[in-house]
């Protein structure tokens, strides 16, 4: 039998008292940090050499870079801390002529360059290792960083203090907001992160180099999400 328009706010009217009440919620946000000194460091390093030829500049590549991984050595610089990130044989063109076509431009000769980056447990070491690289026919280096090597404890650290301060922040809001906190309903965090020092190093020509470089602090943050119940 069809329902009449009474029948159906009726219905309706019942749907809605059926459903129950959506809780009234508070979030906030925490932040938390942690100071810390720097116990590793990195380092990129290279020779870059040209030559008529792409054996001449090879080889005097391989020689150059030959003396940088003997210097390294020599520091005591072990091989499992020394990665290859760069090797480039590229040619070296003439000046263009206008009107002449780019695929006709001659080929003056030729450029290699090759990197490495050093990981070092002792940031202290970074200036004397520049020097020795720069002494041994380096002519490059770059991105000098420090960073920790298991910042996991100052993670939680931080992460612990986000907590707080995110607590905190949702009391504040439930009191001006004339509230109560009830159940605690979630909390949500993003990945703890250590604020990395990155010293770049313009790319020097000559070997004379004196490195004074220091490590500072690293900020390790975290940021924590809580959201409650309110009553």
């Amino acid at each position: 039998m069809p329902l009449t328009t009474n029948k159906l706010i009726g219905v309706a009217l019942f749907l809605c008292l059926a459903l129950p009440a959506q809780a009234a919620i508070i979030t906030a946000g925490g932040s938390g940090s942690v100071m810390a000194t720097p116990d590793q460091a990195r380092l990129t390093a290279g020779v870059a050499t040209s030559g008529a030829t792409a054996a001449i500049a090879l080889s005097a590549n391989r020689a150059a870079m030959t003396r940088v991984f003997a210097a390294l050595k020599g520091l005591n610089v072990p091989d499992s801390a020394i990665r290859t990130t760069t090797f480039n044989l590229t040619p070296q063109y003439a000046p263009n002529v206008p009107g002449q076509p780019v695929q006709q431009r001659q080929t003056v000769g030729y450029n290699v360059t090759d990197q490495v980056m050093v990981t070092l447990d002792d940031p202290t070491r970074v200036g004397t290792v520049l020097d020795a690289l720069v002494a041994a026919g380096a002519n490059q280096a770059s991105n000098v960083t420090f960073s920790l090597h298991d910042p996991s404890a100052l993670q939680n650290q931080a992460r612990e203090a986000a907590v707080k301060d995110a607590i905190a922040r949702a009391q504040i809001y439930a009191r001006v907001a004339g509230v109560a906190l009830g159940a605690l309903a979630s909390v949500t965090d993003t990945p703890a992160q250590q604020r990395i020092t990155d010293l770049v190093a313009p790319a020097f020509q000559t070997a004379v180099v004196t490195s004074p470089i220091n490590a500072g602090q690293l900020t390790v943050t975290a940021t924590v999400w809580v959201t409650y119940e309110a009553k």
